[in-house]
């Protein structure tokens, strides 16, 4: 698929009610994953560090809060998918819904997002777009 995002319009950002299996490795359903999670966070300590420093929190506010931030531990445009802006678009959106629908699911809302890139394969170019903020 090829297309200027705009040709798109509107673009439907649902929230999956199931685990997602496989969700787009053998077929072409969709066009793009983004997966949430606020358990088993990835990264090294020192990452953690960074953020917390930035928020400002003790190690104890830090064990208190750690369930009120979520991880954006997988995004994934297909290979096959070139749409501009495409990735951005996505993370601006499913950012500005997924407290709500975090406080549906769990009864509670999320004041932080995360994501770690590994910087020697991408420059976060989509993040910063959809206004996120490198803290380490």
């Amino acid at each position: 698929m090829e297309a200027p995002l705009p040709l798109l319009q509107p673009l439907r950002v649902n929230r999956c009610l199931k685990a997602v299996p496989r969700l787009c490795s053998s077929s072409r359903c969709c066009s793009a994953a983004i997966i949430w999670d606020s358990r088993n966070c990835v990264g090294e300590n020192l990452k953690y560090l960074a953020r917390d420093r930035w928020i400002g929190w003790s190690g104890e506010q830090r064990a208190n809060r750690l369930g009120l931030v979520a991880d954006n531990t997988r995004f994934l445009i297909l290979p096959w998918v070139r749409v501009p802006h495409l990735a951005s678009h996505l993370l601006g959106r499913v950012a500005a819904r997924l407290s709500a629908d975090w406080q549906q699911k769990y009864g509670h809302p999320i004041y932080l997002l995360e994501s770690f890139l590994e910087q020697s394969r991408f420059a976060g170019t989509c993040y910063r777009a959809a206004g996120w903020v490198q803290v380490a």
